[in-house]
């Protein structure tokens, strides 16, 4: 009997230690996959920022592109009705010759049709120009510069 008991003291140790050496290496296994965890997410966030900041720079340079900036429409409330819309258009453009002709062309969306809009030189590169639009529809529009 007492080498059964040996025996089977022998397999508890060995079990025992089979089972810390498990744990050990479980509590491994756990670290590494947390720095992995924290690795990846510094690296999206990096990738994030990284493109924020190459979506603020194409946006930059597509603004420096651009011949018109500043674009805005306002509605005169006064002289609109509920046939007609009444906006005074107003736009700088990035640079454009002293003798140039500028004219605000817009037509309904869905229209081949082209309607002029003399635009005003307000002061430098500042023009505005005034619109007489249906509500009821969409318009697009586009500037355009002869001369100058």
């Amino acid at each position: 009997m007492n080498r059964v008991m040996k025996g089977l003291f022998g397999l508890l140790v060995i079990s025992v230690l089979i089972n810390i050496y498990v744990v050990v290496n479980m509590n491994q296994l756990t670290n590494e996959v947390e720095h992995l965890i924290d690795r990846h997410f510094h690296t999206e966030r990096n990738m994030e920022n990284q493109l924020s900041s190459i979506d603020r720079q194409l946006l930059d340079l597509n603004e420096q592109n651009q011949w018109v900036t500043n674009m805005s429409f306002r509605p005169e409330v006064e002289e609109s009705s509920s046939e007609e819309i009444v906006l005074q258009s107003e736009w700088t453009f990035r640079e454009i010759g002293e003798d140039a002709h500028v004219t605000m062309m817009y037509r309904k969306e869905n229209s081949s049709n082209w309607n002029e809009a003399e635009a005003t030189l307000e002061a430098g590169t500042i023009y505005s120009s005034e619109l007489r639009l249906n509500p009821n529809d969409s318009y697009v529009y586009q500037i355009v510069s002869e001369g100058g």
